[in-house]
């Protein structure tokens, strides 16, 4: 069997535009089993980018080589997230947040927005 050449590129084109979820990230439902997942670790993108989110209510890091601090909460079933990226209050953001025991990704805007990057631990 052949397959054809646009048909090719629609499935190559496709499969990039999908979310990075790993495969055997699962998505948290409590803030224990995400604090004692997450909470002190360094996690990064590749990018240079990294975060550590702490067991405080805290959260630092660097983000397009810009300072990112800030503070977080849980809210029933999302981590929601207030941060100042170089200067710069960002809006409230409360996301589905997904785990293994070493990447972690979320969902914005409750799961219904964009992915955020999959974050690995360091």
């Amino acid at each position: 069997m052949r397959i054809s050449a646009p048909l090719t590129a629609t499935v190559l084109a496709l499969s990039l535009c999908t979310p990075v979820l790993a495969a055997d990230l699962k998505k948290v439902r409590k803030q224990a089993d995400f604090l004692a997942q997450v909470a002190g670790h360094t996690y990064h993108d590749g990018k240079g980018n990294w975060v550590v989110i702490n067991t405080d209510g805290s959260m630092k890091g660097k983000w397009n080589k810009q300072k990112l601090v800030g503070a977080w909460n849980w809210q029933g079933r999302f981590f929601c997230r207030n941060i100042v990226l170089g200067g710069k209050t960002l809006p409230t953001d409360c996301q589905e947040m997904y785990l293994s025991a070493t990447q972690l990704q979320g969902k914005r805007n409750k799961g219904k927005g964009d992915w955020a990057p999959l974050m690995t631990r360091k």
